[in-house]
């Protein structure tokens, strides 16, 4: 047995050590890249300045990499979530609430549920200083998140939910 080869039950396997499971690597490999978030990150002006390659895949923009995050066309459901987390980041700020807070919003495209979860953070020293953290995961399709408005908040106040 010092050419490598071994036996595993009745067949004889003639890899070296550790290349056996090279194929059940890249399928955990591929399983494990779909559990790997998208990140965005906005700052206070709306520009992009950061988004990962699986935010990329995500969005639809994975062959404008060339492009850059700057003069890339996002997906209107990503628009709409930034534009809802900068308006209660500046109601928040107005109303002197610095806590970081979180929006989550459901999207099914593709055949695929996208949950997307939006960070605020406020900057008490700087408006300008604020940033929106938007983060991408693919979702399993029995899951529901729901907005909900009460008297004391104008703005809806979001639960995510199994059904």
């Amino acid at each position: 047995m010092n050419d490598r080869s071994g036996k595993r039950g009745d067949k004889e396997s003639h890899e070296k050590p550790g290349h056996e499971l090279s194929s059940l690597a890249s399928t955990t490999k591929s399983a494990s890249q779909n559990s790997i978030p998208g990140i965005l990150v906005f700052s206070h002006r709306r520009h992009l300045g950061h988004m990962n390659r699986r935010a990329l895949e995500l969005t639809g923009n994975l062959d404008q990499t060339e492009t850059g995050p700057a003069t890339m066309m996002l997906p209107g459901w990503v628009s709409e979530l930034r534009v809802q987390i900068q308006d209660t980041l500046d109601y928040r700020r107005n109303a002197n609430i610095w806590e970081l807070f979180e929006l989550k919003r459901d999207m099914v495209e593709a055949g695929r549920k996208i949950l997307l979860r939006g960070f605020g953070l406020a900057d008490r020293d700087s408006h300008e200083g604020s940033r929106i953290v938007i983060v991408l995961e693919e979702g399993l399709l029995g899951q529901t998140t729901v907005q909900v408005c009460t008297p004391e908040s104008p703005l809806p106040i979001v639960k995510e939910t199994t059904l």
